[in-house]
């Protein structure tokens, strides 16, 4: 079915989120084509597999026989795949209705599934599944590793950044607030939060350990203002945890943990910053501008990971130590002398 927002139905919650997000998606192809490409990036597949985005259909109201469950909520049409795509916000995970949803990718070329909740359900089941797509050691996505998707950016005050701002509006209304994080509320990726504060402070206890200096974080703040030496010495650092570093980099479409390095000095900063040995693990992106008096002179992009705690996880900063020290190390040696 095409979807039509304006065309009233008596669809439960979860229909109605999945028929809105067709209807965005079809309204914003750019969208959907990063959606897509997401969830092949993220189940570390090359996104040439499933092809260029094309449309986005709600099915869940069709049966594929009279006598069997129905189908999966959406079908997205791809120029060398089809998709299909179960959703569920916080109701539980039925296996035997997921069999069935696979039994529609099994029988064509070229077909998929996937499963997106808002809550982690462990079901290793659902990986033996033919056909079934899931990211990279879990066993389906959250909503919270695709919602970096669909953050198009549209002018502002146009009729398109209209309609996605009041969908992310309506997103957060459905319980979709981001990254939950053990012993705080709230989203890791919202500023101000109480999982924000809380990350930050853990994140300032293992800097401290390893060695940064740092000012004592102010409880209005949502960053950290940390330097690499004791005598507090430009580059200043401000830290933050975001869903994505796609805004930089279209292959930084991950979590993360983002370093600005800024300064009230010239563009000599710019040009040391720039040797840093990128790696994987830790990758300076150049984007310099001046604000208020300050020269921003780039970024540093750390991949973030997560122990599982139920519906919540916690940050995994033991995987952060060796990147953070070898950034210390050469933060040091460039500018402890200037």
């Amino acid at each position: 079915m095409v979807p039509n927002i304006f065309l009233y139905d008596a669809h439960c919650r979860e229909d109605y989120f999945s028929h809105s997000l067709a209807y965005v998606l079809n309204m914003f192809p750019p969208l959907g084509e990063a959606l897509v490409r997401r969830i092949a990036r993220l189940a570390g597949k090359d996104p040439e597999l499933v092809g260029r985005f094309q449309t986005c259909e709600f099915i869940a109201h069709e049966f594929s026989q009279a006598h069997t469950a129905s189908k999966p909520d959406l079908k997205f049409v791809c120029s060398k795949s089809i998709i299909y795509f179960e959703n569920k916000l916080d109701a539980p995970l039925s296996i035997a209705q997921m069999q069935q949803h696979a039994l529609l990718a099994r029988g064509r070329r070229r077909c998929y599934l996937v499963f997106v909740s808002n809550i982690n359900h462990q079901s290793p089941a659902l990986r033996s599944m033919s056909r079934y797509i899931h990211p990279k050691g879990r066993d389906h996505y959250q909503w919270v590793d695709l919602l970096p998707a669909l953050d198009g950016a549209y002018r502002k005050s146009s009729v398109a950044a209209r309609v996605l701002g009041d969908f992310r509006t309506a997103l957060k209304r459905q319980g979709m607030i981001g990254r939950t994080i053990k012993g705080a509320a709230g989203s890791l990726y919202t500023s101000g939060s109480q999982a924000c504060h809380l990350a930050l402070q853990q994140l300032w206890e293992q800097l401290r350990a390893l060695g940064f200096t740092l000012d004592r974080k102010r409880n209005q703040e949502s960053t950290l203002r940390i330097y690499a030496t004791p005598t507090r010495q430009y580059p200043l650092l401000n830290p933050r945890f975001e869903a994505t570093a796609g805004w930089l980099k279209a292959d930084l479409d991950f979590e993360c943990l983002i370093i600005t390095a800024l300064s009230r000095a010239n563009g000599a900063i710019s040009h040391r910053l720039a040797n840093f040995p990128s790696q994987h693990d830790c990758e300076f992106v150049p984007n310099p501008f001046q604000n208020i008096g300050y020269t921003y002179h780039g970024h540093f992009v750390l991949p973030v990971k997560f122990a599982a705690h139920g519906a919540s996880g916690s940050i995994d900063f033991h995987a952060l130590q060796k990147p953070l020290t070898k950034l210390l190390a050469f933060l040091t040696a460039s500018f402890s002398s200037t």
